[in-house]
């Protein structure tokens, strides 16, 4: 053979295998962020479920203290006050005696525990959105798309509110009031 021939069909040979290693390191990439956003659907999952563990569980303990307050004040009150008369006597021992206060720091902590768990899982759905975008991208792009154009898309679920799917397919939230409005009673 000559010598012209070597030389092109080397180049050639290099360029092949350049494109096989390529392939094969865009391919391994791909199914490495593919796996990675399985996992962050996982993982999204499992926020979740802590998120609702961790609000039902304080909420609990919260309503538990709120009744067992209630309770233990209401029976102070009357053995306290039962035996005696009613008038000015009994409102100036009532406001001269040191009475049980209600602590509001459980219901701060459970808030701050709403606030704080649904941030994460916010975050969680972010990174989840964004290896899906970033799947997509690499997909998309030339010459990326001839060699994993065809491969699955990563089916995520994003969990959101019907609140919000109908503000986004109607474009409007008119909705401003936070409390609702309490009819008069009759």
């Amino acid at each position: 053979m000559k010598k012209g021939t070597l030389i092109t069909l080397g180049v050639i040979g290099v360029l092949v295998i350049g494109l096989v290693i390529w392939a094969i390191g865009l391919s391994n990439t791909y199914n490495k962020k593919f796996v990675t956003g399985k996992a962050f659907q996982q993982n999204c999952e499992v926020v979740f479920d802590n998120t609702w563990k961790k609000i039902q569980q304080q909420a609990n303990v919260t309503n538990e203290y709120k009744e067992g307050f209630r309770q233990i004040y209401v029976e102070m009150m009357n053995a306290r006050y039962s035996d005696e008369g009613a008038g000015q006597q009994t409102l100036m021992k009532w406001i001269q005696e040191s009475n049980p206060t209600f602590d509001a720091s459980l219901y701060k902590t459970l808030m701050n525990t709403i606030e704080g768990s649904r941030n994460e899982f916010t975050m969680e759905q972010k990174k989840l959105i964004d290896i899906d975008r970033e799947l997509k991208s690499m997909k998309a792009t030339f010459p990326n798309s001839l060699i994993i154009g065809g491969r699955p898309d990563l089916e995520i679920k994003l969990v959101t509110s019907a609140k919000t799917e109908q503000a986004f397919s109607t474009g409007k939230d008119d909705d401003t009031k936070i409390f609702p409005e309490k009819k008069p009673k009759e």
